[in-house]
């Protein structure tokens, strides 16, 4: 089994048990950003993996969602995170610079700031005249970016707009006849992390040079189990998307099998 891990610890709480190998399994781990894993996975070059909830309406047909498993938020998210040099009213029209690394970030700016005119975030973030803001994901969103004079947390926007939560990863198998054994490398990995929770802070803190602190409030943002509220909240971030054209329609539809 080739199993495909993110490289941002949001969703460390689960995977590290597998990672550290306190679950053990038969086969490869691979650890990367949410952009790679979609990658390696379509090509099929993944077995078990998360990918960004976006690639999952973006190649219907080529995925099996692992019910139960999410990274999501019900309000701040903390790790996508737009910093601006404006107010969030003065972005439509103008360039935003948005990292390759997640495919669902990508889309959601689009669906929550109309308008705007998206570009590669290339090296760091720089904010001018020219591009006056940027979007962040992951551990390097849990920062500051210098010039930055408005910060807004797209999950804590999603909630505000919907009413819902926002999932922004999933967890998918490209080989149907895995994801009973996947589901169960998951469920030991998780229940381990749920009963070693300063290892998971701590590894998180030498990860990215945060305080287990600062972890905590970070971790306690974040959802991990794909509940119905979190499936109907990812229903309608695909029929936004797809009314818009930034994702193919009726996305929606493939979240049946996992609607309860």
């Amino acid at each position: 089994m080739r199993l495909g891990v993110l490289k941002s610890v949001n969703a460390l709480p689960v995977t590290l048990g597998l990672e550290c190998g306190a679950v053990p399994f038969p086969g490869e781990l691979l650890s990367g950003e949410p952009s790679w894993l979609n990658q390696q996975a379509r090509a099929g070059r993944l077995d078990l993996t998360a990918v960004s909830a976006a690639e999952v309406a973006a190649a219907p047909g080529t995925y099996r969602i692992l019910p139960g498993f999410c990274v999501a938020s019900r309000g701040p998210v903390q790790s996508v995170r737009l910093f601006s040099r404006v107010p969030l009213e003065d972005l439509p029209g103008r360039p935003v610079a948005i990292t390759s690394a997640s495919a669902t970030s990508r889309i959601l700016v689009q669906v929550l700031l109309a308008g705007i005119q998206p570009v590669p975030l290339l090296g760091e973030p720089h904010l001018d005249e020219r591009v006056p803001a940027v979007l962040l994901i992951g551990d390097r969103a849990l920062g500051e970016v210098t010039g930055a004079r408005h910060v807004v947390d797209l999950g804590a926007l999603w909630a505000q707009t919907t009413g819902l939560p926002m999932v922004f990863a999933l967890w998918v198998t490209t080989r149907a006849e895995l994801a009973p054994e996947g589901l169960d490398l998951l469920e030991r990995s998780r229940a381990w992390g749920q009963a070693h929770r300063r290892r998971v802070l701590q590894e998180a803190s030498q990860r990215t040079g945060l305080s287990c602190r600062r972890l905590e409030d970070y971790f306690s943002g974040l959802h991990h189990r794909l509940d119905a509220e979190c499936v109907a909240g990812l229903r309608e971030f695909y029929r936004r998307a797809g009314h818009l054209g930034l994702l193919p329609p009726g996305g929606e539809g493939l979240l049946e099998e996992v609607a309860a």
